[in-house]
This record gives structure tokens, C-alpha cells and sequence, in this order.
């Protein structure tokens, strides 16, 4: 497998790995829309390789991170910015704002629940509350942790929530709690009584700190992959079954990596991994993994980091991607790195 550079969209986004989505629309036309520092939103249209429209001034504060979704219900896509008290919902179509819901939160999606939209807001050890687009309150979720990220998907019968937390992954099925996703190993205690020693077994669990969630459907098998920290900063990606309970081993694999800045689906089960100077594609049918080159375009640049003084380290080096299929260039990767955004093919 290699990766070839195509061309460069921009070089203005927003330094924020979760400011752009890329996604084919409903009426088939190939998107990336992305956010700038000055927080107007570009929609951009990756067949023709021309700017559709800008949004100037979509938020008052600035947009922390945006996503897609696909509205089959009513036949339209949805984009949604989030700002750290504010959530638009925007009509990809004519760019009409659809709903607003002003309140605190530190992460935020939509779900379908019951052929209808729903927002799902998700702040410290607060309750998940989930939102109507005319702001009505519909349901709280109780939560005992302090959620760093959510994100929702749908099969065919049901509606899904996933939290990440610090210290663990959890499931919500049709907005009440479902499984809590723990790796399990046993260790065992010396104890003495009346001078004799006995080996007591304890089971013990290891989560490590998550750091990202993908949903993914083989066959009938509906996986959780989870990259994954531990306490020592060894990396690994974890691929769980949604539907086991906890008392069961749930770990079926753990592939440790070098580092992690991010990761997605690509064709045949693979998971394409970027992490340090290492991408790494893994093999999820073989659990096997395979370090792939590096292109020069996926790096940011040094003329990048002298123009920007007021971004940290830590921020520079993290980049982001989306998959995509290309009429024209195949299988490809919407790839930003600091404020670039580089469309690279997959052959």
C-alpha cells in the first residue's frame, strides 16, 4: 500500500483537529467544509476543487469542533458547530441555520432516536441531556464520569451513544445505559492466617485512558475500535465487541503502536493509524499491523511554525483525516496537518 499527493485545498483552517468534516451528500456532490481562525465556516467542493460558499461570523465564540450528518428522515445533510456554549445546526443545502441551543457543555452530538434529531450534550459528572431542536429538554442520562468526548450511530433497530471518560468507554442504548467496556485480567494476593498462607485470586481491571472512538460493522459483528493510553504512555488500539457483557474477557485484541494522532477506516478492514513519525495501516480481520511511508506533504511545515507563534508544540504536531472515495483520484484522505488541508490517494 502507498500514499501519493494529489494537491493542497487550503492553507487557512483552523488549527483544531476536529474543524473539517468531508463527506459525500445526499444529492452525491463531495464536500469538505472546514473552519478558519476568524471562525467563518468554507464549504468547499472537492470534485470541481472551487469554494462554494463562506459564512462570516457563524459564532460569537470560537468553534471548538464541527460535524456531518445525514438526515434520512427529512432527505438533507446536516452540519453542526459547536462553540463551548452554543450548537448551530446548519442546512448543508442553502446554508439555513435549522435549530440554536444555547447551554454549557464540554462535548456534544446528535442522535436519532425514533425517526427524529435529538441533541446530546455531555459536561463533567453532569446527567447527558438530550435536547429537541425546538429546545425542549426530553431526557436526562445519568453519568458518573466525566465525559471528554460523545459521538452516536444507529443500526438497523437501535440508537447507540458513546462516551469516552478518562478512565472508561461506555455504551447507551436507545438513551439508557447499555455496557461499560473494561479489559479484565486476574492477579492473585499472599495471605496468612494461623500461621498457614493461602493464594487468593483478584480480578483486577486495566483501562488506560481512551482517546478515541470508531463504530465499525463487519458481517454481523458490530465493533468498538478504541485507541487507547495506559499509565506508562504505551499506545495500543483495542477492537471490543458492542454487545458483550462486562463480566466477560471483552478485549479481543490489542495492537500496541508508537504513538497516536489519529485514526480511520479504510477499505477491505483496515485501520489506517498515523502516530509520531509512524502510519501504520492494521489488518483487522489478520490482527496484524504494517508501517507504510510517510509523505513530506503530511508534515507541517517549518515556514508554519515561524508564522505562528501564539500555537503550542503540542498542537503543531497533531493532524487529522477523514476517508473519502474520489471520483477521479480513488480512495483518498482528507489529511490537515496545523493549517493545511492536502488531499492524499490511497493505492
Amino acid at each position: 500500500m502507498k500514499l501519493n499527493f494529489e494537491y493542497n485545498i487550503c492553507n487557512d483552517a483552523a488549527k483544531s483537529t476536529e474543524s473539517f468534516v468531508s463527506f459525500e451528500s445526499i444529492n452525491k456532490k463531495l464536500y469538505l467544509i472546514y473552519i478558519k481562525e476568524d471562525n467563518s465556516i468554507i464549504s468547499y467542493d472537492l470534485i470541481h476543487k472551487q469554494i462554494i460558499t463562506t459564512i462570516d461570523y457563524s459564532h460569537l465564540s470560537k468553534i471548538t469542533h464541527i460535524k456531518h450528518y445525514l438526515d434520512d428522515i427529512n432527505q438533507r445533510d446536516l452540519l453542526m458547530t459547536c462553540s463551548s456554549d452554543e450548537i448551530k445546526i446548519w442546512n448543508i443545502k442553502n446554508y439555513q441555520i435549522i435549530s440554536e441551543l444555547k447551554r454549557n457543555f464540554d462535548s456534544a452530538c446528535l442522535i436519532k432516536y425514533n425517526k427524529k434529531y435529538y441533541f446530546a450534550l455531555a459536561s463533567e459528572k453532569n446527567p447527558i441531556l438530550i435536547y429537541d431542536f425546538e429546545g425542549n429538554l426530553f431526557k436526562e442520562i445519568k453519568n458518573e464520569y466525566e465525559i471528554s468526548n460523545i459521538f452516536s450511530f444507529n443500526d438497523e433497530e437501535n440508537s447507540y451513544l458513546i462516551t469516552l471518560n478518562e478512565l472508561s468507554m461506555c455504551s447507551y442504548k436507545n438513551l439508557s445505559f447499555y455496557k461499560k467496556y473494561k479489559e479484565e485480567y486476574k492477579s492473585y494476593s499472599c495471605c496468612y492466617c494461623n500461621g498457614y498462607s493461602s493464594e487468593e485470586e483478584m480480578i483486577k481491571y486495566s483501562n488506560g485512558t481512551p482517546l478515541k472512538c470508531i463504530y465499525n460493522k463487519k458481517d454481523n459483528n458490530m465493533q468498538l475500535i478504541e485507541a487507547n493510553e495506559d499509565d506508562h504512555s504505551n499506545y495500543f488500539i483495542k477492537v471490543w465487541d458492542l454487545n458483550l457483557t462486562s463480566e466477560k474477557k471483552e478485549l479481543d485484541s490489542k495492537i500496541c503502536l508508537n504513538g497516536y494522532d489519529d485514526m480511520c477506516l479504510i477499505n477491505n478492514n483496515k485501520l489506517l493509524v498515523q502516530g509520531g513519525e509512524e502510519i501504520n495501516i492494521i489488518y483487522l480481520d489478520e490482527l496484524k499491523k504494517e508501517q507504510i511511508e510517510k509523505l513530506e506533504e503530511m508534515d507541517i511545515s517549518e515556514e508554519d511554525d515561524d508564522n505562528d507563534n501564539n500555537s503550542s508544540a503540542e498542537e503543531d504536531k497533531n493532524c487529522s483525516f477523514v476517508r473519502i472515495v474520489h471520483p477521479f483520484s480513488g480512495e483518498c484522505l482528507i489529511w490537515k496537518n496545523g493549517k493545511k488541508i492536502n488531499l492524499i490517494s490511497i493505492k
